[in-house]
């Protein structure tokens, strides 16, 4: 590399913002409790299932409502964080890191129709409890699939919306949340490209050593609903995520499928209303939105974030990109030349953001689902 070339590093982080950035239109700002009062607020977030863990619970405290972006650092390092269910059985997390504590992967186990509660241990003495949570049961997904939108004249110029249907059991009150997970194959665990804007650039890659996956979700959506209007039917039609055409290799989604208890869906649908406000004046400011947790010794007290408790069913699907007729255009992917100076690059393992273990259902040579021509 000579002095005075440009280094753009298209990192992790760069292909993220990315994906984000196109799909604003289906995901809702994260809820970020912000507060009207001076005192951080101790927040939970939690979740166990009737599926494989581990299972973890971040802590950390919230800022406040006139700290404005100067955030610091927030999270819980020192706590001891347990789960227990209704029978007695109760594991210890231990701490990995950003505030977050995890199960063993072979520790305690999720089942429908017991209730677990989580218990927070802080290192100033402060106990807290969350009120137990049954595991309902969930049905299957019964079906996923893709609309493409042709919207010639925009930048992107066309999209596909990916959708889930479910049966829902008649005579029962159910509550869903449904979220998603997109995997892409990584060749290259480094892409970085050097020049200078009247000279050209050059692309470089560094091979992984192994199989290594980029995970993209949008975390912060809240996609709810009830079967109040739809119980014994199907619920059709639930959207799930929007992605691009180009000329990439297919895309496989993971769509999740949770049960909710209604107490958790009277937290999740409160989080929604006060995360889609529009930002007017005649808004509502923030607010403290109480959820299932519990300070032991000072019930006053007010703790944010809510433990719960989820039965989970998940179906993939793999959609091809290029297989639209008369498509918009063609996505340039620039040649990559391979830099060989560090052999090749280890999978960097990050929670939710990029993994080594291939997906469960992940296929080297996958069957399409079919993609539906909308008339939108």
């Amino acid at each position: 590399m000579r002095a005075g070339d440009w280094i753009l590093d298209r990192s992790k982080s760069t292909r993220v913002l990315a994906l984000c950035l196109f799909v604003l239109t289906t995901c809702i700002t994260p809820f970020d409790p912000e507060l009207t009062d001076e005192t951080p607020k101790l927040t939970v977030e939690g979740l166990i299932t009737d599926q494989p863990g581990p299972y973890r619970v971040k802590l950390s405290y919230s800022t406040t409502y006139t700290s404005g972006n100067a955030k610091s650092d927030f999270t819980i390092y020192d706590a001891k964080v347990y789960i227990k269910d209704d029978l007695g059985s109760e594991e210890q997390l231990s701490y990995t890191k950003g505030g977050t504590y995890e199960t063993k992967a072979d520790g305690i186990r999720g089942e429908v129709g017991r209730s677990y509660s989580v218990r927070i241990e802080l290192s100033d003495g402060k106990v807290y409890e969350s009120v137990p949570e049954l595991l309902p049961a969930v049905p299957p997904i019964d079906t996923i699939y893709a609309e493409y939108r042709d919207i010639s004249g925009e930048f992107l110029q066309g999209e596909f919306d990916v959708f889930v249907e479910t049966k829902d059991p008649k005579d029962e009150e159910n509550y869903y949340l449904w979220r998603w997970n997109n995997y892409e194959r990584l060749d290259f665990c480094r892409i970085y490209t050097v020049g200078k804007p009247d000279a050209g650039y050059i692309t470089y890659g560094t091979y992984c050593c192994q199989k290594c996956f980029d995970i993209h979700n949008c975390p912060g959506r809240i996609n709810i609903r009830s079967d109040k209007l739809f119980d014994g039917n199907t619920i059709a039609r639930v959207p799930l995520l929007t992605f691009p055409y180009d000329n990439r290799l297919p895309y496989f989604v993971e769509a999740e499928q949770y049960s909710l208890s209604k107490a958790a869906h009277e937290y999740w649908q409160k989080v929604k209303q006060l995360t889609t406000n529009s930002g007017g004046v005649f808004d509502k400011p923030p607010i403290t939105i109480r959820g299932n947790l519990h300070n032991v010794s000072d019930p006053d007290e007010r703790v944010l974030g809510f433990f719960g408790a989820s039965g989970l069913k998940t179906k993939s699907a793999y959609f091809s990109r290029s297989g639209i007729s008369d498509h918009p255009y063609r996505k340039l992917v620039p040649d990559i030349v391979l830099d060989m100076r560090f052999g090749c690059l280890e999978c960097e393992e990050v929670t939710g953001v990029r993994t080594g273990v291939t997906p469960a259902h992940w296929d080297d040579a996958p069957t399409y689902y079919p993609v539906i021509l909308s008339n939108n």
